[in-house]
Formats: C-alpha cells, sequence, structure tokens
C-alpha cells in the first residue's frame, strides 16, 4: 500500500542521513522497536528533515504523509 512505501521510504531516507539502519540504531541506544530521532545520530541535520524522516515512520499508517509529493513537501 501506499502507506508502507512511505514507511520504506522513511527508512531508506534514515539511513542514507544516518549512515545507520533504523534497527541497528533503536538497538544501540537500547530501546528495541523505538527509532531515535535522525538527528541524535547526525546533529546538525536541518529540523524539517528530521521531522519529515520521522512522520514517514510513524507507527500509525494514519499519521504518515499520504502521498510520495506530502513526503517530499515535509521535506523542503
Amino acid at each position: 500500500t501506499a502507506h508502507s512505501d512511505i514507511f520504506s521510504l522513511g527508512l531508506i531516507m534514515y539511513e542514507m542521513v544516518t549512515g545507520k539502519r533504523a534497527a541497528d540504531a533503536a538497538s544501540a541506544v537500547g530501546r528495541p522497536g523505538r527509532i531515535p530521532p535522525p538527528v541524535t545520530l547526525k546533529p546538525g541535520l536541518p529540523p524539517n528533515w528530521n521531522a519529515g524522516i520521522l512522520k514517514c515512520l510513524s507507527l500509525e499508517p494514519e499519521d504518515r504523509p499520504q502521498s510520495a509529493t506530502e513526503a517530499v513537501e515535509a521535506l523542503e
């Protein structure tokens, strides 16, 4: 579905900006299943990128961007 595609996009963006897989980052901070904000691993990351990536990674599909266009707009 589009919701799972957006989540996958969030995972890819997370890895691109932090250099770590989201699951590995969660384990590294001792919080399995809880992905740390990208800015904690990449200080200086623009706030809109941090928020946009986290929005894509929301556990609730309704809270994620509803389209790729909306996801891109969140990063701008």
